[in-house]
């Protein structure tokens, strides 16, 4: 008897104190806003709670056990929030950007449960029996409360299991103990949670196995500070929200078969005995758990059914497929390359594996990819030195180079995990891409020449895979220069546009100068022309922005006669303006176009033939029709190159002025007809939809 009391004063408080040690060690550890600062503050809820639990656990007065029990359901309300916010920082980049995004979240999984304890403090509970040990039950304020605490402790083991799947190689054996000790913990709250929920009540025993499971998860925590040293770990995580998810499944079937078992249980008349070996079931799970987690384990198996079972180490299809699918439809090279090291991680039961693409600026191959390295930080200098030596030496072979020696044996003993052990080139059409460098397996056993041959062709696919991204990045950038030659070259069109009415200006202005209508039209003339230019220039800074129309109900035949107006044409141009109803455009891109119709026009007649410009309303429609006596056009060039730019038939033509117009009008819903034949001219009608 002295023994039990003893087990159960000291169960509670080695694991309360354990947590408390726990926390104070990783505050002060821990640097600014980083997730093990999240860590401290969960361990010092824990312990707090354990503090006010062991206080009304030991109490034999009904009013102080309510007391304590309040307070210690006070600090288990702050306890989800603080361990939600760790899972969905921990191993995870922009900490602080990810708290924002799950502020709202946070807030209420804390505001919930600490105002129903504050409101409803005195209706939480039904008066406590104390006779093997507490039992007391809750009122419908402490039934949300559970309920509350179990949906956000739910979240926490969809995050913590997120991240273990999402982690693979070296990066997984550091994390693997500390997601797997704070997933022990809450998924033995979500036992006692559910007991609660279930028979309504708090009972003696639940502290206990809380306090036990607590007692372990600070063990397997302990055991993970040791690998990480406290060094943040950076894991690449799919967005998809709950997906795929095995805790959901499993909490799902738990809480459905213990539903079913609880009724049965009650109508048997054996409620409280039916869980009361649950602590030996959560000893087994864990322990099943962190078996299968073994990576040592699992190739142990393997290598165990190769040898006795004459099977081969690899099912070469498998892996293929599973290769193939993983990473052929993925566009970012930082993913692509990271699913390619967690792969053959997986696959060749490497804790480290690392991709390394060729920069062509550096000259050099820099990291894309690792299990076991971050991309945002630089590589210490002896790696980086080994990185370039083995990509000069490596350039012209195709097979995979063994590093292999006793010296680097000694060398890991002492320098963990950045000694290579093997390295793949990754070639590509002769092209030297970059490289897959990979450590010690996890076996400490060496590379066989099945292993060689599946690497080989892993990375030929590999430096296909990362050929296709280089050359989907070079169209990319072809692709915007072209857009800014195209940008560029409108703007060089409307300044030689203006540049053209300036000179037929100054042809004129020694002939017509005494003419005071001449001077006033020319005066009109270089202000509008000034105005342009500042609206050009205006442009050159707004060539990375979309292209977009400034509407305004306008009249089509005074946008013409503005375009016209100051024109000192050495050609007759006879304008024919039908009247025409007011219609929804762009003034200045529709002057723009009468312009360039009209200065093409000139251009293409040589001999001094009269252009006419017309307007017409045809239907739904505004037609203005530009119409030359000039060269023409063939119908080839009309079908394959008019309205491409760049394509000309003039001396001095850009050959942007047509595609430009175009632009403008297929912005306003409309399109340009041509009719032209070889050696006698050619109409541009333009059609402008009516308003409406």
């Amino acid at each position: 008897m002295p023994m039990l009391v003893d087990y159960k004063t000291l169960l509670p408080a080695t694991a309360g104190l354990l947590s408390l040690g726990l926390g104070l060690f990783a505050l002060f550890k821990s640097k600014g806003l980083s997730p093990y600062r999240l860590f401290a503050l969960g361990m010092l809820l824990l312990s707090v709670k354990q503090f006010f639990a062991i206080r009304a656990f030991f109490t034999d007065d009904p009013d102080a056990f309510l007391r304590w029990q309040f307070w210690n359901m006070l600090a288990g309300a702050f306890i989800p929030p603080a361990w939600l916010a760790f899972s969905i920082c921990y191993s995870r980049e922009h900490c602080r950007q990810n708290l924002i995004r799950w502020k709202w979240a946070l807030i209420a999984s804390t505001a919930f449960p600490v105002a129903l304890i504050s409101i409803f403090s005195r209706s939480l509970f039904i008066a406590p029996s104390l006779n093997t040990g507490w039992t007391v039950s809750f009122k419908w304020p402490g039934y949300l409360y559970e309920l509350s605490i179990l949906i956000v402790i739910i979240l926490i083991l969809t995050k913590l299991e997120r991240t273990l799947r999402a982690s693979s190689g070296a990066t997984r054996w550091r994390i693997k103990y500390i997601l797997l000790g704070i997933g022990f913990i809450f998924a033995a709250k979500i036992y006692s949670t559910a007991q609660r929920l279930l028979f309504v009540g708090d009972f003696s025993y639940l502290f206990l196995v809380d306090s036990a499971t607590l007692l372990l998860g600070d063990l397997m925590v302990l055991v993970g500070f040791l690998r990480t040293r406290l060094e943040n770990v950076n894991v690449y995580v799919s967005q998809d929200l709950l997906y795929n998810s095995i805790v959901i499944s499993l909490v799902g079937a738990y809480l459905l078969i213990v539903g079913i078992a609880t009724k049965i249980a009650r109508y048997f008349g054996v409620a409280t005995i039916v869980f009361d070996d649950v602590f030996a079931i959560l000893f087994i799970l864990l322990g099943t758990t962190v078996l299968l987690l073994s990576d040592t384990l699992r190739f142990k198996i393997r290598n165990f059914i190769s040898r006795h079972f004459q099977r081969p180490p690899y099912d070469y299809r498998k892996v293929w497929a599973s290769f193939a699918e993983k990473l052929t439809s993925m566009i970012d090279l930082s993913d692509l390359s990271n699913t390619m090291a967690k792969t053959i991680s997986e696959t060749f039961g490497v804790a480290c594996v690392s991709v390394w693409v060729n920069d062509e600026i550096r000259g050099t191959p820099v990291l894309s990819g690792s299990t076991h390295l971050s991309a945002n930080r630089e590589p210490n200098p002896d790696l980086q030195n080994e990185i370039g030596f083995l990509a000069l030496s490596s350039r012209n072979k195709r097979a995979p180079i063994m590093l292999d020696s006793p010296a680097r044996r000694e060398k890991e003993a002492n320098s963990s995990y950045d000694v290579i052990y093997c390295c793949a080139p990754l070639m590509a059409k002769g092209e030297f891409l970059g490289l897959i460098t990979l450590g010690s397996k996890i076996k400490k056993e060496p590379y066989s020449a099945q292993d060689l041959d599946l690497l080989t062709i892993i990375a030929h696919h590999a430096a296909g895979l990362i050929l296709n991204h280089k050359l989907f990045q070079n169209r990319e950038r072809h692709m915007e220069m072209e857009a800014f030659r195209a940008m560029s070259s409108f703007l060089a069109h409307d300044l030689k546009n203006v540049a053209s009415t300036i000179s037929l200006t100054l042809t004129s202005l020694p002939i017509h100068y005494q003419n005071p209508e001449f001077r006033a039209d020319a005066l009109r003339m270089m202000s509008k022309t000034v105005e342009k230019i500042r609206k050009i220039c205006a442009g050159l800074s707004a060539l990375d922005q979309k292209f977009e129309l400034e509407k305004s109900p306008c009249d089509l035949n005074e946008l013409v006669k503005d375009a016209l107006s100051g024109l000192e044409l050495d050609h007759p141009v006879i304008v024919d303006l039908s009247p025409v109803p007011r219609t929804i455009l762009d003034p200045e891109q529709i002057q723009k176009v009468v312009l360039n119709l009209v200065l093409n026009a000139v251009e293409s007649n040589d001999n001094g033939n009269q252009i006419q410009v017309t307007t017409r309303c045809e239907g739904r429609w505004l037609r203005l029709s530009v119409t030359d006596h000039g060269c023409g056009m063939s119908s080839e060039f009309i079908n394959k190159e008019l309205f491409h730019p760049f394509r000309t038939t003039k001396k001095n033509g850009s050959g942007i002025g047509l595609y430009q117009g175009k632009t403008i009008v297929e912005a306003h819903g409309g399109r340009i007809e041509v009719q032209s034949t070889k050696g006698e001219g050619s109409t541009f009608s333009v059609f402008l939809p009516l308003a409406g």
